[in-house]
């Protein structure tokens, strides 16, 4: 059986690779310097999923092969996508990308399930969710427990991301928010500023109180509009009204969203 075969066997999953750099005889250059010379050569090494067969192959000669087999249908283009990202990563010495969730951060498994996963090719949870038979016999008694748990797992994570969306959207709504509050409170400061300035030139002898009740009552205005502002944001994240709930409580309900 050929490696496109083994990498055939799931459209949804890659085989997993990793890459070495290995010394390699230099033909030419040995001949033509009549003493043993070597050359770095990149090497990938090929898991099927849901195997164990590592099938290894010089880089640029497989990817090539690859590129062959996406252009025929046999391998998908994101899979094809997915290894050369692995491979640039690598020549950069960063961690390479992992096509899913993996088994080593999730909390349901303990270590030694977690070992005999990864022994079985299935080095994601998504791996698990969709393994074959063929993973499921290496897996053993316990195996179809593991994978309806990442099934669960993989559909509760469908199931809540436009709920993350929605309460991602309302974090930014709430920021806003809160810069608009902060924005009218500088104004409301600002005003009180100008309309002493404003008091002291139109009228010397006007009082000081009087001036200060101008303030506040400015005050008391932009206060109302950040009243209303919050009453229309909680009502709307909420689907409800706050009644009589006051002005803070309803800020740190909003916030703790």
């Amino acid at each position: 059986m050929s490696v496109g075969d083994l990498m055939a066997r799931d459209d949804d999953r890659p085989a997993f690779v990793r890459f070495e750099r290995r010394a390699v005889k230099d033909s030419e250059a040995t001949l033509k310097e009549g003493r043993y010379v070597s050359k770095d050569e990149d090497y990938a090494l090929i898991t099927p999923p849901y195997s164990k067969d590592i099938i290894e192959k010089k880089v640029d000669s497989w990817f090539d092969q690859v590129d062959q087999q996406v252009r025929s249908g046999r391998v998908p283009d994101k899979h094809f996508e997915f290894w050369k990202e692995s491979y640039d990563r690598w020549q950069k010495g960063q961690e390479p990308p992992v096509d899913g969730t993996s088994v080593k951060n999730w909390s349901a498994i303990s270590p030694a399930q977690c070992q005999n996963l990864i022994n079985a090719g299935c080095r994601t949870i998504e791996d698990l969710a969709q393994a074959n038979d063929e993973a499921m016999r290496r897996l053993g008694m316990g195996g179809q427990d593991l994978r309806n748990k990442a099934k669960a797992w993989v559909q509760s994570t469908k199931d809540h991301g436009p709920l993350v969306i929605e309460m991602a959207n309302l974090k930014n709504e709430n920021s806003q928010l809160k810069g608009t509050i902060d924005s009218l409170q500088k104004q409301i400061e600002l005003m009180g500023i100008q309309l002493d300035a404003q008091s002291s030139e139109a009228n010397p002898h006007k009082s000081f109180r009087a001036t200060v009740e101008e303030i506040h009552e400015s005050e008391e205005v932009a206060k109302s509009q950040v009243s209303t502002l919050l009453h229309e944001e909680y009502e709307k994240k909420f689907g409800r009204k706050p009644g009589h709930m006051k002005d803070e409580t309803i800020r740190q309900k909003l916030n703790e969203g």
